[in-house]
C-alpha cells in the first residue's frame, strides 16, 4: 500500500512497475491464510469495502422504482353560463337597474323639450352608473384614485353603449327611455346631431344583426368601465381586473358558441365605434350647455368636464 501512495504522489512511476508490485503483494497475502483479513483492510475507505455505504444492493432492492403519474391539471373554463360567477353577479346588478322613464306629460315635439328630457335622463343614468360601478366584481378593491379615473373616462361610453343595446332589436327608433323614442323623421325637428344619429343607428343595426345577448352586453359594459387603454395613469390592479372580465366574456362565448368561434373578436370590435359615438355625444352636451336654454345638472357637467 505504501508503494501505491508513493506512485500516486509521483506521476513519473510507470504503471507496469506499480501493477507488478501490487500483484506480488496480493499473492503473498493469499499465501498467508493465518493473517487476519482486517489487518490488510486497515485504513481503507469505507466505500471501497463490499457493502460499504450500501453501494451494492441486493437484486430485490435494485428494481426500478416507478413514479406515479400525476394527472395534468387544466384550468376548467365555464362550460355552462351558470358557472360564470362574474357574469352571474353582473346580470343581478343589471336586473336591479331602474327602468328609465322620461316622466313627461306631453309629447316631446320641440327641440327644447327634447333637450330637457334628454338632459334629465342622462343625469339620472349617470347616478345609476356610478352606483352600478361600485358593485362590479373587483372594482371596489381598486384605489379611490383608480376608481374615479376609470369612471371619469368611461361613464359616457357606458351611457352610449346602454343606449345602443336598449334600442335593440332595432326597429327604426333610438330608445332613450321607455317613453322617449327618436325616429329618423324627428331628428332634424328635435335638433339631434345628424352624424351622431347616423352612427348610433348603424351600431344598433350591427348589434341586432349579431344578436348581442344580455350576457354579452353586461360583460362589454363592465369591460368598458375598466378600459385601461384610455388611461395610462391607473395602477396595475386595473389590468388584472380587466383580464378577469375578459376571461369571463371568453368563457361566456365558449359556453354558447364553442371554443373555435370568432365571436369574441367580433364583440370586441363593437367597442371602438362606441368611443367615436361618445366624442360626438360630448360635443352635443357641450353645445346644449352653451345654448343655455336648458338647465343642466351640476354632477353631469362636472363629469363632462373631467373627461376632457
Amino acid at each position: 500500500m505504501i508503494i501505491m501512495i508513493e506512485s500516486y504522489r509521483n506521476p513519473f512511476v510507470s504503471y507496469e512497475a506499480v501493477r507488478g508490485r501490487v500483484i506480488d503483494g496480493d499473492s503473498q497475502k493469499s499465501k498467508s491464510p493465518g493473517q487476519p483479513f482486517c489487518s490488510s483492510m486497515k485504513g481503507v475507505r469505507l466505500d471501497r469495502v463490499r457493502g460499504g455505504r450500501q453501494k451494492y444492493k441486493r437484486s430485490s432492492d435494485c428494481q426500478t422504482h416507478v413514479q406515479p403519474v400525476l394527472p395534468v391539471i387544466i384550468k376548467k373554463s365555464c362550460l355552462d353560463l351558470s358557472d360564470n360567477k362574474v357574469l352571474s353577479m353582473l346580470l343581478t346588478l343589471e336586473s336591479q337597474m331602474e327602468v328609465l322613464s322620461a316622466h313627461i306629460d306631453s309629447s316631446v315635439d320641440t327641440e327644447v323639450k327634447f333637450m330637457a328630457a334628454a338632459s334629465d335622463l342622462a343625469d339620472r343614468e349617470l347616478v345609476m352608473t356610478i352606483s352600478w360601478a361600485k358593485q362590479v366584481p373587483g372594482f371596489s378593491g381598486l384605489s379611490l384614485v383608480d376608481q374615479m379615473m376609470l369612471l371619469q373616462h368611461s361613464w359616457l361610453e357606458i351611457l352610449m353603449l346602454s343606449l345602443v343595446f336598449r334600442s335593440c332589436p332595432y326597429k327604426g327608433q333610438i330608445v332613450f327611455a321607455e317613453d322617449l323614442h327618436l325616429s329618423e323623421s324627428m331628428v332634424e325637428t328635435l335638433g339631434f346631431p345628424a352624424e351622431l344619429d347616423s352612427l348610433v343607428r348603424k351600431l344598433c343595426k350591427k348589434f341586432t344583426h349579431m344578436k348581442v345577448s344580455r350576457e354579452e352586453f353586461v360583460l362589454l359594459k363592465a369591460i368598458t368601465l375598466c378600459n385601461i387603454d384610455i388611461v395610462a395613469e391607473v395602477g396595475e390592479c386595473v389590468g388584472h381586473l380587466q383580464d378577469q372580465l375578459q376571461d369571463a366574456l371568453s368563457d361566456c362565448v365558449k359556453a354558447v358558441y364553442g371554443p373555435s368561434t370568432r365571436r369574441l373578436g367580433q364583440l370586441f370590435l363593437l367597442l371602438p365605434p362606441i368611443t367615436h359615438i361618445k366624442l360626438l355625444a360630448k360635443q352635443f352636451w357641450y353645445d346644449m350647455k352653451k345654448d343655455g336654454r336648458v338647465m343642466m345638472h351640476k354632477l353631469f357637467l362636472e363629469m363632462l368636464d373631467a373627461d376632457s
